[in-house]
């Protein structure tokens, strides 16, 4: 059996645990997880000159250096981003370049499917072999059917986590500044589609609910193990005592991935959301919250400390969802 041909995908919504996710798999003693290397951020208007991307990637050995003085090189700024990202693999610009080398060689390019799963794949399989492991993965974007046109036996293990949590945590984290009414729609959209892929029997997929993760690591870590035959390695539990790759860059994460797994950020929209913020996400996210168990609907428990300003819904619209919430508590009791 060919286990190069079985990656293992990660994904879900920012700052739902998909990088926590691929750094636990990293840390099994067969697996070499990288991060966002997303095939659409190869995508041009117009082709990429392949070769011409490489020279200018491998006549300077720093890669800052080409970002101040010779930005042309980059045919895009998310090409510029997707190049620096590969160093959350352990990898460097060099590589990258010598890799668009051996696509073009291959008759390949970042305009076709095939030639952008193709450079993900030979970035993942170079980690897979400097760490010496056997298989290898990293994130997915939402392409499924252009994964599994390649990857027919793939493992997808798609992050659950309540949406609430997520926008807290956007809110707080980074540059994300979502609106919670529409955040709350993209997420009910994204758990509803992974949800269905879960459920397709030609698809080795499983969902993974963020705080089952946080409160029952082993038990849920042993069931993903499964999932991708592999025996499920303890040192898993103690990614922090490891030597990772992600942990000699700066990333987003990087603060919360050099902490054990634990249940701290569980329920933190309860102190970080205002009342409006909540309401905005619930207006267009509480049926699938229901659907998915997560409980308080209505924010009873809400005790807002702190919240950064966000667009809102209008308070007719936030004040008739909060009736119908509690029509139907009324109904149930």
């Amino acid at each position: 059996m060919n286990l190069e041909n079985k990656p293992i995908f990660v994904h879900g919504l920012s700052r739902s645990g998909t990088t926590l996710m691929c750094t636990l798999l990293d840390a099994h003693r067969d697996v070499a997880m990288s991060y966002e290397l997303y095939p659409p951020m190869l995508v041009t208007k117009e082709p990429v000159d392949l070769d011409r991307l490489a020279s200018g990637l491998l006549a300077h050995s720093d890669i800052n250096v080409i970002r101040r003085k010779h930005p042309e090189v980059f045919p895009s700024q998310l090409i510029q981003n997707f190049i620096l990202r590969v160093a959350r693999g352990g990898l460097n610009h060099h590589d990258f370049a010598r890799f668009v080398q051996a696509l073009d060689r291959e008759g390949l390019g970042f305009d076709t499917v095939a030639g952008r799963m193709r450079l993900i794949e030979m970035l993942g399989l170079e980690k897979m072999k400097r760490s010496g492991k056997s298989r290898w993965g990293m994130k997915n974007s939402a392409d499924f059917a252009d994964y599994l046109s390649v990857w027919p036996e793939a493992i997808f293990l798609n992050m659950l986590r309540d949406g609430r949590d997520v926008l807290a945590s956007q809110l707080n984290t980074g540059k994300f500044d979502p609106d919670p009414k529409v955040l709350g729609a993209n997420w009910s959209k994204a758990m509803q589609e992974l949800e269905q892929l879960a459920a397709r029997p030609d698809v080795r997929a499983k969902m993974v609910r963020y705080e089952t993760l946080a409160h029952e690591p082993e038990s849920v870590l042993k069931e993903i193990c499964a999932l991708a035959s592999l025996d499920f390695d303890p040192a898993m539990l103690h990614h922090t005592e490891q030597d990772l790759t992600i942990f000699k860059v700066r990333h987003l994460s990087g603060k919360r991935l050099s902490q054990s797994v634990d249940t701290s950020m569980i329920g933190r929209w309860k102190t970080d959301l205002s009342r409006e913020q909540f309401d905005g996400f619930m207006s267009s996210a509480a049926d699938t919250m229901e659907h998915f168990g997560y409980t308080d609907l209505a924010g009873e428990t809400l005790r807002p400390t702190k919240s950064k300003p966000s667009k809102i819904p209008d308070k007719p619209a936030a004040s008739s969802w909060l009736s119908r919430i509690k029509s139907l508590m009324r109904k149930a009791k």
